[in-house]
């Protein structure tokens, strides 16, 4: 495959326009039509291309990567990621300080405070730190926990992961802004049941009285998946 070909490829995996490859690497659309015909790609652009891409420049090397699947492999162990102008903006939305309202789990229901606030921090280079409510900690998992984001056009997926195990924030896209609604998935402290929560993002500190309105009863924000529950399903393997 010519570097052209390889060029008109790539364009078409990571689904590009002309205009807008011509507006990021601030040069004419008029341009960027050419290398789809049979002007020369030079060194210049393409190294400007390839960088505002993240795509690797060896995928562009003569003697590799000639076929479409090659390709795709290439770029995808580059961790390639292009954003739409909607998604980029739902990033910059994401970045920064955010406090995570919840009913705590029905052992902790008699005590004196009502929910957890739990607080998670994006910064600029998409690092996740996830910072628990203490009084949800297990005592296998007293530190902070790493989180990293998978983000699609209708969804994101926020990932903790801590000493005792891996939970879960699913997000939709369509709701992210300063205060949404969002589900956490994570294991109970007292059974190890997966418990599936309605929980609260926001920017700005709640009342009690707000959380509530916000998240209903009790009774309507929980699900748990159950050891019994389990073991029926077992039931039907024998």
């Amino acid at each position: 495959m010519t570097i052209n070909q390889k060029f008109i490829l790539i364009k078409n995996i990571l689904n590009l326009k002309n205009e807008e490859i011509a507006d990021k690497l601030e040069i004419t659309t008029n341009l960027v039509n050419s290398w789809g015909r049979s002007t020369k790609l030079k060194k210049i652009y393409l190294y400007a291309f390839a960088h505002a891409y993240n795509i690797p420049l060896s995928i562009f090397e003569v003697n590799r990567y000639n076929s479409e699947i090659e390709i795709k492999k290439a770029l995808e162990k580059s961790s390639t990621i292009i954003y739409d102008e909607n998604i980029q903006k739902i990033v910059e939305i994401l970045r920064g300080d955010w406090s995570i309202y919840t009913y705590p789990s029905y052992k902790f229901l008699g005590e004196n405070r009502k929910f957890w606030k739990h607080k998670l921090k994006i910064n600029d280079k998409n690092d996740i730190i996830f910072e628990p409510d203490k009084k949800s900690l297990d005592r296998k998992d007293k530190s902070s926990k790493i989180g990293e984001c998978i983000l699609r056009e209708e969804q994101c997926l926020i990932i903790l992961k801590g000493n005792s195990g891996i939970s879960l924030f699913v997000l939709d896209t369509n709701r992210i802004q300063d205060i949404f609604i969002s589900i956490y998935i994570t294991k109970t402290i007292q059974t190890f049941e997966t418990l599936v929560s309605k929980v609260i993002f926001t920017k700005t500190e709640l009342k009690n009285e707000e959380i509530e309105n916000i998240l209903g009863e009790f009774e309507e924000n929980q699900l748990i998946i159950s050891i019994d529950s389990i073991k029926e399903t077992l039931k039907y393997l024998i």
